[in-house]
């Protein structure tokens, strides 16, 4: 890429490249891995990252001849999403067998760049019932409501309506909304209504929702929409796992 157009992904300082590193290892992110020549992937795990020796440790393939071929190239190409944003990186050296807590693991060399894809635009999370998130959204110039959120994004979310408390079509302007993030704080903003429809909840029963865009979100805001999302992501996550 030319030098006028830089990459906007990319993440090129070492302390970014660890950091990001160490967030996949300490969240046990399973990693896509493969030969940057061939469409093959494998599953495996980020088992340590080591900025002091310049190193990483994955889990080795149960399939030996994967294995070999990997310890005589020079390109291997990683790819994970964590808390909905992709990573990607690339080595450049052949790897090392090594014995790895017991097991046999690949060691690689570290990363000199990686490319961080965040897109939580289009990223939504099904907000949990046993969590549930409220909005305060204007029902009339002098009503407010409160409406439990079905999901959110950092560009928007989506709201449940079953008793149509709020008088609003596609286009509406929802304006002084407010949104209490647990643990996190207080958020206020407009939304516009994208699309009004109908989901079925648990019992089969249809209910209408609104789904919303974020407005006049300011940038210190949208940090602690995508800080909530981060947590409700490693929340459920653990939950997933057996952890919760």
């Amino acid at each position: 890429m030319a030098a006028d157009h830089p990459d906007p992904f990319l993440v090129e300082s070492p302390r970014g490249v660890l950091a990001n590193l160490r967030a996949v290892v300490n969240q046990g992110t399973l990693l896509h891995m493969r030969l940057k020549s061939r469409p093959q992937a494998l599953i495996t795990t980020l088992l340590e990252v080591d900025g002091r020796s310049s190193h990483l440790v994955v889990d080795a393939s149960a399939d030996d001849a994967f294995n070999r071929r990997l310890l005589a190239t020079g390109e291997v190409q990683f790819s994970t999403v964590i808390d909905g944003v992709r990573l990607q990186f690339d080595t450049m050296a052949p790897a090392q067998t090594i014995m790895h807590d017991g097991r046999q693991a690949l060691q690689f060399p570290f990363p000199h760049a990686l490319r961080r894809i965040q897109r939580r635009d289009h990223f939504r999370v099904d907000i949990p019932v046993s969590a549930p998130l409220w909005c305060q959204v204007p029902a009339s110039e002098k009503t407010t409501e409160t409406l439990r959120v079905k999901d959110i994004s950092a560009g928007g979310l989506a709201l449940f309506d079953p008793e149509t408390l709020v008088d609003a079509g596609v286009g509406s302007r929802l304006e002084a909304c407010t949104l209490e993030l647990p643990d996190i704080g207080t958020i206020t903003f407009t939304l516009t209504v994208q699309r009004v429809g109908t989901t079925s909840v648990p019992g089969g029963a249809a209910t209408r929702i609104l789904a919303c865009q974020f407005h006049g979100l300011s940038p210190s805001h949208e940090i602690m929409v995508r800080n909530y999302i981060g947590q409700l992501e490693r929340m459920l996550l653990a939950r997933r796992k057996g952890f919760d």
